[in-house]
Order: C-alpha cells, then structure tokens, then sequence
C-alpha cells in the first residue's frame, strides 16, 4: 500500500536530503492487510525513478511495517504518484496538450 505525504520545501530539498529528509513519524493506525490497530515500525527505504516539473530521477521513499502480519506500507512524497513515473502536473499538461490537438 502506498499513501502520499506533503513535503516540506522544494522537490530539490527533498532530494538533497535523501534519507536524512523528515519523514513522517510511523503511523498508528488500522493495518490494511490485518485489520488490527498497530504501531507501524520504520522498515527501511527504496529508490523510485521520479519525472517531475523540475526534476528527473530517482527519489527516496520511506517504508513503514505492520508488527503484527509484516505487511508494509510505503510513504510517497507529493509529487508522486502511486504506479506513475511522472508527476501530476506532467500528465495533466500532457492531457491538456492532447486535449488542444482533438
């Protein structure tokens, strides 16, 4: 499962920092594979390729893990999104490009 959180600063900011950046505490809530209120754990992070309005490359994201099923959930930067390589405001320029063109 991926959930998105906002950052703090620019894109630029955030990939200077990498895994030192502030990443949200590890939340307490309902786990979505076993339905039990849980403390999540820290549980590493990896590299996802990113295409933004300034900036193209690999992005940190941050995983957090169930105790109780060691299901995980992964904390996405906003300018992400979940199963997209591009961002947001690129696909909706795309969009409206193609859209000109009909």
């Amino acid at each position: 499962m991926q959930k998105i959180f906002k950052i703090e600063g620019s894109i630029e900011e955030y990939v200077e920092k990498g895994r030192k950046y502030q990443f949200p505490p590890p939340p307490f809530e309902c786990c979505h594979n076993c339905n039990k209120m849980v403390h999540f754990k820290k549980h590493g992070f990896y590299d996802r390729y990113s295409i933004v309005e300034t900036f193209c490359g690999y992005v940190v994201c941050r995983r957090y893990i169930c105790p109780l099923c060691n299901r995980t959930i992964s904390y996405l930067p906003s300018f992400c999104l979940p199963g997209f390589t591009y961002g947001v405001k690129e696909i909706w320029r795309c969009l409206k490009v193609e859209n000109q063109n009909l």
